[in-house]
């Protein structure tokens, strides 16, 4: 039976409040606009740099999600039996559930507040085996290897 683990609150994790990804978003578009001179109007070439500046952030939220979880230092071995570090996904509503294993017996889960930081309720996590994780991670290296072979 896995575990479910305390995790930080998500705006002390992201340093944001509830509700504050819009308002910045909408604060950056404004900025961008009135650098760009176009005193506040959006238009595509302010919509395509607000894009790259996102972009930007989100590379930097994806390192520090691998600092956070272990992957930094090149995965876990999933052939050894080894569990601890692997993430984990669920599909949730209009988004995912994230978790990392942060424990390998008893199996522990630990919520990842990432995008719309979705939960799936304690039960599933309680039917989660040590087995799941692997599967699901060699799912998600099959697809990713898929991926960059261009098919």
């Amino acid at each position: 039976m896995a575990r479910l683990e305390k995790t930080p609150h998500r705006g002390d994790f992201w340093k944001l409040k509830a509700g504050e990804d819009f308002k910045r978003m909408e604060q950056l578009t404004n900025q961008v606009s009135f650098r760009l001179g176009f005193n506040g109007i959006v238009n595509d070439v302010v919509i395509r740099e607000t894009q790259r500046i996102v972009d930007a952030q989100a590379e930097h939220i994806v390192s520090r999600l691998k600092v956070m979880c272990g992957m930094e230092s090149g995965g876990v071995d999933i052939d050894g039996g080894e569990v601890v570090g692997i993430l984990l996904a669920f599909p949730v509503a209009d988004g995912y559930a994230h978790y990392r294993v942060s424990k390998a017996s008893p199996l522990t889960l630990q919520h990842v507040p990432y995008g719309d930081a979705w939960r799936i309720p304690a039960a599933h996590i309680r039917g989660l085996r040590k087995v799941d994780a692997i599967e699901s991670e060699r799912r998600r290296r099959g697809l990713a290897m898929r991926g960059r072979r261009g098919g």
